[in-house]
């Protein structure tokens, strides 16, 4: 008798889930769905902008209503840049970004001399990658912004001595991510 109550309280709290899914509409009530359903989860899915309408409207089809309810839509910016990081401890800032400087604007690619000069360990000739907006130091960030494709810059984090010559490579690409809330039978 005990089995059987357990498994029917399972398959009403299964029923139940998936009934009640579209009225959820916030990453508060997603969780206090999920303490009662250990078969719900919040999942994260980042969408390029240019791609935000298609996933809109699939996630309003019948076969995905029923079992995932996007509870938060969150716009978020992705960037990318090359960049050579000096030490501010090791040298003298100033003279050595000028050389950097000069011998890119005289063709030498910015991948050779990020393979040269840099004093980190990225191995990806000076390449960062493409990175969410929150992830770096506020004015690493900043300054990106403020700057447009192939634009060539300065950054300088003073207070932890950590000095940068960046190439924005990409232009910023704006995103949304997506919080879901799903149940898995």
């Amino acid at each position: 008798m005990k089995y059987l109550l357990i498994g029917l309280n399972f398959l009403y709290l299964t029923v139940a889930s998936s009934q009640n899914l579209e009225k959820i509409n916030s990453i508060e009530e997603a969780e206090s769905f999920i303490k009662l359903n250990p078969k719900a989860e919040i999942t994260t899915l980042e969408i390029s902008n240019d791609s935000l309408e298609y996933y809109k409207k699939r996630f309003l089809e019948k076969d995905i209503i029923d079992k995932y309810r996007i509870v938060k839509t969150e716009p978020i910016v992705s960037m990318r840049v090359s960049y050579i990081y000096l030490d501010g401890n090791k040298l003298t800032i100033n003279k050595k970004r000028q050389e950097i400087i000069k011998l890119y604007k005289k063709g030498k690619s910015f991948g050779e001399l990020a393979t040269i000069y840099t004093m980190d360990s990225n191995f990806n000739k000076g390449d960062l990658g493409w990175f969410n907006e929150g992830v770096m130091h506020k004015t690493f960030e900043d300054a990106i912004k403020n700057h447009k494709k192939n634009d060539l810059f300065e950054v300088d984090i003073t207070e932890n001595k950590w000095y940068y010559v960046v190439l924005k490579t990409y232009d910023d690409l704006p995103k949304s991510i997506f919080y879901i809330l799903s149940v898995i039978d």
